[in-house]
């Protein structure tokens, strides 16, 4: 399996993990939790140490990264993804253009669509590059497909995310099994398992929840799952009541906060599903008013109204023209 390994400072570290991949363009602020390791996607891979991390630290999350590098090399969706071209040396040039940063933030965020719904509701970035009106300078088209490079990459990411961690801790857990430690160096594991197993209050443990659904599926099938599920497979098939009743989820649903085996994997469903809003531009209306029209989905999850007049203001100074954004009706929107 071939990979790249590389040992960085903390700080660097944290930037990677914050932003993506190393040097992602990007304006906002890097928080500072710890980090033992950041596996970058690419071809191939590079796996990140921090410096600072003792010998069995690093013992640990490689024995977690082989796992991610099993994993992305045979699954169809991240088999040959590459990582984008969005870095500070790409875009040096262009940064000190007006409102760069302003037009390289709302795109990420409408370019997070990249399907459309049908003829009329169309993905933005792609109504956007494929529409004859010159909507954008050439800087600004330009900048569109390598955006749309980077969300396809981070989308199917996204969409793997919780196999992924969980093939990766599954495989890690039988890889521990079989090193001859020193009983300093399991108490020094126990500890590292505690944090990664540890279940918020809010928020899901991907590494728990993924593990525990790996470990429903027959070790005759785990290959061909690898290969041909995503994160909403998964759970429609291997979310047991076994699974629930170690995991303790609970959901929030119908007004009320429920622990029910069934409403779990609903919403866990639907949240997997729609973890990012969804726009999409009317082609129908701009292309007989001019004016860009955005149809936001609004079922299952309703769009909080101040992203969706960022969203707003952001293209109206973009473009210098009015913008208008209206819902999607539930009833075109398949759960």
């Amino acid at each position: 399996m071939d990979y790249r390994k590389k040992l960085v400072t903390k700080e660097e570290l944290l930037d990677i993990h914050h932003k993506g991949y190393r040097n992602r363009y990007s304006t906002s602020r890097v928080t500072n939790i710890q980090v033992l390791e950041m596996f970058e996607l690419d071809q191939p891979p590079t796996i990140y140490l921090n410096q600072e991390n003792s010998k069995i630290e690093n013992e640990y999350v490689m024995a977690h990264c082989m796992g991610h590098i099993e994993f992305v090399q045979n699954n169809s969706i991240l088999k040959g993804l590459r990582k984008p071209r969005l870095t500070y040396d790409m875009l040096f040039p262009y940064i000190q253009f007006d409102q760069f940063d302003l037009f390289l933030a709302t795109m990420r965020t409408l370019g997070s669509t990249t399907q459309s719904l049908d003829s009329r509701f169309i993905a933005p970035v792609d109504y956007f590059l494929s529409n004859k009106k010159n909507w954008f300078l050439d800087w600004q088209k330009w900048l569109l497909k390598l955006i749309k490079e980077e969300v396809q990459y981070f989308n199917a990411i996204k969409q793997t995310k919780l196999m992924n961690e969980g093939w990766a801790t599954f495989m890690q857990a039988n890889a521990l099994q079989k090193m001859n430690l020193t009983l300093r160096e399991k108490l020094e594991v126990a500890q590292l398992e505690a944090q990664l197993h540890y279940k918020p209050e809010e928020g899901l443990n991907y590494y728990s929840l993924g593990q525990a659904l790996w470990n429903e599926v027959p070790k005759e099938e785990r290959m061909r799952v690898v290969k041909e599920f995503d994160d909403v497979g998964l759970i429609e098939k291997y979310y047991t009541e076994a699974v629930h009743q170690a995991e303790k989820i609970t959901v929030a649903a119908n007004r009320k906060v429920t622990d029910d085996y069934r409403e779990v994997k609903r919403e866990l469903i639907l949240y997997f599903k729609h973890q990012s809003p969804i726009f999409y531009v009317d082609q129908e209306v701009t292309d007989e008013t001019g004016y860009v029209t955005l149809r936001y989905q609004n079922s299952p999850y309703q769009i909080e109204a101040n992203q969706i007049n960022k969203i707003k203001g952001a293209l109206e100074q973009i473009l210098k023209l009015p913008i208008y954004i209206k819902p999607l009706y539930a009833q075109r929107v398949s759960n």
